[in-house]
Formats: C-alpha cells, sequence, structure tokens
C-alpha cells in the first residue's frame, strides 16, 4: 500500500484474521473493538494507496464451532462501522461447505470456496496437500447447495514441503523441479519425493544430507478436474473465479491461454 494503485484496478482488500483471535476476543464489548478498529485501519491503508472507494471487502478467517459467534458477530459489527455500502465477502473452506449446519453461514453477502490446502500437510505420506481432488469430492457433490453465492478461488501456487528424519520440517515457498535440481544433489525416491545427498542453504533454512523434500505442485490436469468438481457448487450467474497466487512466473507457467481456458470451464 505505500505505492499508489492504478485507478483502473478492482482492488478487493482481503482480511486475514487467525481463529485464536476470536478464541480470546469472546465478549461483544471486544468484538466491537476489534471490528471498528480493523475498519479504521484498512480505511486508513486504502486512503494511503489513493484507491479509498471499492465495491468489496473480503475477510478470511478459519472459524470453529467455539468461534463461530465470535466471528459472526465481528462480521456484523464490521460492516455496521464501515458505514458506505460495500459487499462483505468471506472466505469459505471445504469443511464449511459440507458441514454448513454445524459450521454455520456467515452474515456477508457473498463467500469464496478456497479449493486448495486440502490435505495433511505434515503427514510424510500425503501426495500432494495444495490439491488432491479425490478428497475435493468428499466434500462437494451434484447435492451442494450452499446459503451463500460462491466465487471460487483455485491453485497455482508450488512449494516444497521438506521433511528431516519423517518428521515435518517446514516449507520451502516457490519450489519446483527446476528449482530443485539448482538447490543440490537429490536422490529420486518416488513420485515427487526426493532426498537430498548432501548438506545445504535454501533462503534462510539449512538443509542436511538425508532430509527430504516433496514437491507439490498443481498440474494442468488436476486443474481441469477441480473445475469439474468445483462446478457443482456453483450457486450464481456473477461467479468470479480466482487463481492463488496470482506471481507472474506461476502464470507463465500455466499459460495465460489455459488458464483461460480453466475460466472457461465454469461456463
Amino acid at each position: 500500500f505505500e505505492s499508489k494503485i492504478s485507478s483502473n484496478l478492482s482492488l478487493i482488500p482481503c482480511i486475514y484474521i487467525e481463529n485464536k483471535v476470536f478464541q480470546q476476543v469472546q465478549t461483544n464489548d471486544k468484538v466491537e473493538e476489534l471490528a471498528k478498529k480493523s475498519v479504521a485501519k484498512i480505511k486508513s491503508l486504502l486512503k494511503k494507496s489513493g484507491k479509498a472507494a471499492i465495491e468489496e471487502i473480503q475477510l478470511d478467517c478459519d472459524w470453529t464451532k467455539s468461534t463461530k459467534l465470535a466471528y459472526f458477530h465481528f462480521l456484523e459489527s464490521f460492516k455496521k462501522h464501515w458505514k458506505e455500502e460495500v459487499i462483505l465477502s468471506a472466505t469459505i473452506r471445504l469443511h464449511q461447505i459440507k458441514y454448513a449446519e454445524k459450521t454455520g453461514v456467515p452474515p456477508v453477502d457473498k463467500g469464496m470456496l478456497m479449493y486448495y490446502n486440502m490435505g495433511k500437510i505434515k503427514d510424510i505420506h500425503t501426495p500432494n496437500s495444495i490439491l488432491d481432488n479425490q478428497i475435493g469430492r468428499q466434500y462437494i457433490s451434484s447435492k451442494t447447495n450452499y446459503k451463500l453465492p460462491l466465487d471460487m478461488a483455485l491453485p497455482i501456487f508450488e512449494w516444497g514441503v521438506w521433511f528431516r528424519r519423517d518428521k515435518f520440517a517446514g516449507i520451502l515457498n516457490d519450489l519446483n523441479s527446476v528449482k530443485l535440481k539448482e538447490m543440490g544433489d537429490f536422490r529420486h525416491l518416488e513420485k515427487e519425493v526426493y532426498m537430498l545427498q548432501q548438506d545445504t542453504v535454501v533462503g534462510s533454512r539449512y538443509l542436511r544430507n538425508g532430509d527430504i523434500v516433496r514437491l507439490e505442485e498443481v498440474s494442468a490436469k488436476a486443474l481441469k478436474e477441480a473445475v469439474e468438481i468445483c462446478r457443482k457448487a456453483v450457486n450464481t450467474e456473477t461467479l468470479n473465479v480466482s487463481f492463488y497466487h496470482w506471481d507472474k512466473s506461476l502464470i507463465e507457467g500455466q499459460g495465460r491461454e489455459f488458464l483461460e481456458e480453466v475460466y472457461d470451464g465454469f461456463e
């Protein structure tokens, strides 16, 4: 927000709030205060950006049964303190789609289904925690009927999941097969799993001989399958499709024409 944003761009601020915030902020007074301060902070940042007038704001929180009431109250208070006309949207996880009666439906104008990060990343046996359509099919079907208009968010990012002695050690962001070869000497174990054959440094991470890296990328085939699954949850004629994250190298890696095909797949 330090530099001015082009007036040609439609800006939708997305505010991420950890669920633990609402485990600590439970009373109505504290929730109201948090909403009021959040509105003031966002408006201040927008003013600095030169983009004070916006059409939509998105809140991102993976709420649970114990935090639902506080989070939903926050959403209502946020819109009240914003005062100007604005669309308020919220991110929706797969389990919140399938178990809507238990998790509740947030009091917003629409939702964005986050169709990614669905596997157990810390489990060394997980094939791909970013996108696993077998898991996706367990949550979305032709019977899916969510009570909010839904936009869709699909993944195109990539990373390496790092293990030491079979235990999760961290994430190596923006790692792919090309960058892996440049890192050092790796031995291919199976599928997208590799074992380091020498000590090496990756950014600020020190990897040791014997450490394991699982490459997680999103293939064109998997992305097309994701579209077919997500189409079953589409419930609005004003559908927006987002890719996470919007990075030049990732866009070029997937190919602009292919991403256009993905968009067209929802029609």
